[in-house]
């Protein structure tokens, strides 16, 4: 009587044993390797959206004031803008607005935008205005 093997104490080739390892690494590196690039992709295409975007300055400074790094810096909407400063390639802007930690406080920022050579708004600085300034006149 001939008994047959189980699943288990299969006997491979070299050849089989290699097939089936290929096909083991290909189902574990193809999908994270797909997985990382579909992620830069999507990084690098955001960059190009923004910097497309902040070609249009007003665009740029509600940008820039409510994504900027620093969240104490940041404000949820900008209600007035004001320039402070403006030439054809630099702008200082006063923005106010409501802050992004709570409790929500009225803020008025300070922000400085460049062009960029592709013609694209570039924040380089931006600061609290101190409520002393305010007031002077």
């Amino acid at each position: 009587m001939v008994q047959k093997r189980s699943k288990k104490n299969r006997t491979y080739t070299r050849v089989q044993r290699l097939k089936k390892r290929r096909k083991k690494l290909f189902t574990i590196i193809f999908p994270i390797v797909l997985i990382v690039l579909l992620v830069t992709g999507g990084v690098l295409l955001k960059g190009k959206y923004v910097s497309y975007k902040c070609s249009n300055l007003t665009y740029a400074i509600d940008y820039y004031f409510t994504n900027w790094k620093d969240k104490d810096l940041r404000i949820n909407r900008v209600q007035t803008m004001t320039f402070v400063d403006k030439t054809e390639d630099k702008v200082v802007v006063e923005a106010f607005g409501l802050s992004h930690n709570e409790p929500h406080q009225r803020t008025t920022l300070v922000g400085e935008l460049t062009k960029d050579p592709n013609g694209s708004w570039v924040m380089n600085s931006l600061a609290k205005k101190d409520s002393s300034q305010e007031n002077v006149e």
